[in-house]
């Protein structure tokens, strides 16, 4: 059982990195409290993606903010255990031409003690210290709200018909 911070919202292995749940790539929904099950398939390839995908009644955990009406994803490690803005970020720069950053060097560019390893860091964790787990769902909720402002302000402003999956991949650079 993994945790994430969404609930109502669809996981699934993203084996071909679309961002697109295909046919053939194993999905479940998440949990009231964000937590999911999803083994990994035999025919998985070695390196994929786990997305979070919003939905009509997709709630966030930590805010209560409905993501309904939202194009913003997330993405994580199958290893990772958790999916979060800051593993969304992490894995967007793993494409990028620079490469991966290093998941300490973004933890400090975020402002989070050496502590926190935001491949792994759940929030929501029984027995996590609180005000850690307050300060890092904090950055989580600007990260997100960032994204989310800079996609739909790409796709609202464009003289051109952009993809919100554009916007994203976009919004998502400027972070990076």
């Amino acid at each position: 059982v993994l945790k994430g911070p969404l609930h109502q919202a669809t996981v699934f292995h993203d084996y071909n990195d679309n961002g697109v749940l295909d046919q053939g790539e194993p999905s479940t929904l998440t949990a009231e409290d964000g937590s999911y099950t999803l083994a990994k398939a035999q025919n998985a390839p070695e390196i994929y993606s786990v997305v979070v995908q919003m939905g009509a009644n997709t709630v966030d955990y930590g805010s209560g903010e409905s993501y309904a009406a939202s194009s913003v994803g997330l993405k994580g490690s199958p290893d990772g255990g958790v999916v979060t803005p800051m593993t969304t970020i992490h894995e967007h720069a793993k494409g990028e031409s620079d490469g991966a950053i290093a998941p300490a060097v973004l933890s400090k560019a975020l402002g989070l003690p050496e502590s926190v390893n935001i491949l792994t860091f759940n929030s929501h964790a029984a027995g996590v210290d609180k005000a850690l787990a307050h300060e890092v769902e904090t950055i989580a909720q600007h990260l997100m709200t960032m994204k989310l402002l800079v996609a739909e302000t790409i796709v609202g402003s464009s003289a051109e018909i952009i993809s919100n999956q554009l916007a994203e991949e976009i919004a998502l650079d400027a972070l990076v």
